[in-house]
């Protein structure tokens, strides 16, 4: 599924920084070209397809399908590894694998979209990313090894694709904000200390078809209070539940004779074995029998963005968007959820204008008929999403773009009058680039002209 995060590049501006030299992660001396990102470049190896490195400078990136004519198609080894600064990565689809600690200790990384032609997360690939809010692993991916997302203790729900029969060692131990994982029909087995330490977990429903859990494999998930457990499950690791103090009901398929039938090792330290065993299918709460979030199936009508010039494509689109979603993902929380990203992106679109030079003013006089505009196509969307029986609770925020075929160095000046006017963010569209500036986040620094530089990304301030 194409998702609408694919569109959307924040650039973050922190000003007042001073001209530094960058570090460089990765395997730097394997690479062909260094390719301009978000605050410095990405590294390429054309000879394996791969990314090798970062400056460990980079805020953001949005990889491109092709670099130099040459595919992207992996992640490679320590690419972003403790790229401290980098808050958001797109991948473009196509890139087939993502290798060990592909990502590790980007403590401030907080969004990146996986396409649907991922096949493999290497070990360690995104360890100790402790900012990581959510991350959806598309149905593309067949392997996630040990300690994949290892310590991302923001992380808060996770779905495991379809295609997955197995889950390696360790690889969401210690993610203490966890409180949803969906786990598919086609899992058969979960490794060792996979969700050890998951301390928020409260509810686990083992799906159907599965047939062993490994050692400490639920471990120290102290806020677990319910377990639902099929009558195919055959072996239950040792200490599988061990320190789960406040494990109370236990929901199994099967009847009493089946789960005596259970190898389950180390009685001692088992906390799942003085929980109240239910054998009645009639027991089982209807809650334990939730399905993963409709609005994960919303198909996205991107070709439709491109189509928009003013309000009335605009509101088409969002039309269009709305016409093909089911009741249920239109009341989801992830489809309402991309519903609303999806208008704010139309805003965007036809509230944009082209600018020539290399030189863009941004002030209140360039924004004057986009700021109409933007606010007028908020408002109208908006309605065609509640037309369209999505009620998305949210405020759709007033997006102008400013765009320029320039692709040599561009200079971004943006002016404190911007604070006048009611827009609330600023995209700004070249070949190579699409960076959004957050009114909100300079209202408390912008006390004069700022100037960005989109070739080296230096920020400086000048009088």
């Amino acid at each position: 599924m194409k998702k609408l995060f694919s569109l959307v590049l924040v650039f973050v501006l922190v000003l007042g920084l001073t001209p530094m030299v960058s570090a460089v992660t990765g395997l730097v001396d394997d690479y062909d070209i260094a390719y301009p990102v978000e605050g410095g470049n990405i590294y390429f190896d054309k000879a394996t397809g791969s990314i090798t490195g970062a400056d460990t400078s980079v805020i953001s990136a949005d990889i491109p399908a092709k670099i130099d004519g040459v595919a992207v198609t992996g992640i490679g080894h320590h690419a972003f590894a403790n790229c401290s600064n980098i808050t958001s990565v797109i991948i473009p689809y196509g890139l087939t694998h993502i290798d060990h600690m592909g990502f590790a200790d980007c403590s401030n990384l907080t969004y990146i979209e996986l396409p649907n032609s991922v096949t493999s997360i290497g070990s360690f690939a995104f360890q100790y990313c402790e900012s990581l809010l959510d991350v959806i692993i598309p149905d593309s991916v067949s392997s996630i090894e040990a300690y994949a997302f290892c310590g991302c203790s923001n992380l808060a729900k996770i779905s495991i694709p379809s295609s997955m029969t197995s889950l390696d060692d360790w690889v969401f131990f210690g993610c203490t904000n966890l409180r949803d994982i969906f786990l598919p029909n086609n899992l058969r087995s979960i490794g060792n200390y996979s969700f050890g330490n998951c301390s928020s977990l409260t509810i686990i429903k083992l799906p159907s078809g599965m047939t062993s859990i490994g050692d400490y494999s639920f471990s120290g998930c102290t806020s677990l209070s319910t377990v639902l457990i099929p009558s195919s499950l055959t072996s239950i690791g040792d200490y599988a539940f061990s320190e789960c103090d406040n494990l109370a009901d236990t929901y199994y398929g099967g009847n009493e004779e089946q789960w005596k039938q259970i190898n389950i090792l180390d009685y001692y330290m088992n906390e799942l074995l003085s929980t109240k065993v239910h054998f009645s299918a009639s027991d089982i709460p209807e809650f334990l029998y939730n399905e993963l979030d409709p609005g994960e199936g919303v198909v996205l009508p991107i070709d439709e963005l491109n189509h928009i010039t003013n309000t009335t494509t605009a509101t088409s689109a969002v039309s269009t968007l709305t016409s093909g979603m089911t009741a249920a993902q239109k009341t989801s929380a992830v489809g309402t959820d991309l519903a609303t990203l999806y208008a704010e992106t139309a805003v965007s679109k036809a509230a944009s204008k082209e600018v020539s030079g290399n030189e863009i003013i941004i002030n209140a006089a360039a924004v004057k008929e986009l700021e109409t505009t933007a606010a007028s196509t908020a408002q109208a969307v908006e309605t065609a999403l509640v037309s369209g029986g999505v009620s998305t609770g949210r405020y759709i925020t007033n997006t102008v773009t400013l765009t320029t075929e320039q692709t040599g160095k561009i200079t971004i000046k943006v002016d404190p009058d911007i604070l006048t006017t009611k827009v609330d963010k600023i995209r700004v569209e070249t070949p190579k680039y699409a960076l959004t500036l957050k009114v909100s986040d300079l209202k408390a620094d912008l006390s004069s002209i700022v100037t960005i530089s989109a070739e080296s990304m230096d920020v400086s301030e000048s009088g």
